[in-house]
């Protein structure tokens, strides 16, 4: 909010983080500007998607990094959303260092570019069904070619680019519910992204 809020909030955060009084409390959640984030390392995450798998009904996952929770203190619809997801992780180093000042450490950082291949890996033995939506147009199709090369057991039954109004959201929702996909990869930016997720997710 200004230079002065800035150095107030520097002056608080430095002495915590040398001289800390109390010992850090590792926690199953950590709240930081009102959003829950799931405290997970990157391998319990890769469990819990598992699980989700191969358990009934639908999961909505999302990442967080520190703009997002910027974004989500100022709008109610967007901290609202993140509070419902079934798992909010933790994207950046902006986030681990709010844990520090919070003296709630974030166990890991937890982002998509990471934990993408890592899903991959765990996906092709299962021979599950991907669809990739979001992103410019041809993205998602390198997307799928990258799949093909290195899970060659991860299928890819559908995509579709970001660039679509809100005049043909049915229409991609009723298309991803027919391509019979067990996982909706979405890269449609934040908060769009988890607006239309929480819009369709029972679809």
């Amino acid at each position: 909010r200004g230079l002065l809020c800035d150095l107030g909030i520097v002056a608080r955060a430095v002495p915590s983080l040398l001289l800390g009084a109390a010992k850090p409390v590792s926690a199953e959640k950590v709240t930081i500007l009102g959003v829950p984030i799931d405290n997970l390392t990157m391998d319990e995450t890769l469990d819990r998607i598992e699980a989700y798998l191969d358990a009934p009904g639908a999961h909505h996952v999302a990442f967080v990094n520190a703009a997002c929770l910027n974004d989500a203190y100022v709008d109610e619809a967007y901290r609202a959303v993140l509070g419902q997801v079934s798992l909010c992780l933790a994207d950046g180093i902006g986030l681990k260092l709010a844990g520090q000042i919070l003296r709630r450490p974030v166990r890991q950082n937890v982002n998509g570019t990471d934990l993408f291949p890592r899903l991959c890996a765990r996906l092709a033995p299962r021979r599950e069904r991907v669809f990739l939506l979001g992103a410019r147009p041809g993205v998602a199709e390198m997307v799928r070619d990258w799949i093909y090369e290195r899970h060659p057991g991860v299928v890819v039954c559908g995509l579709r680019d970001g660039y679509f109004g809100a005049d043909e959201e049915e229409a991609v929702a009723r298309s991803i519910a027919a391509s019979g996909a067990t996982l909706l990869l979405v890269a449609l930016g934040a908060p769009r992204q988890e607006f239309w997720i929480g819009r369709h997710l029972a679809e």
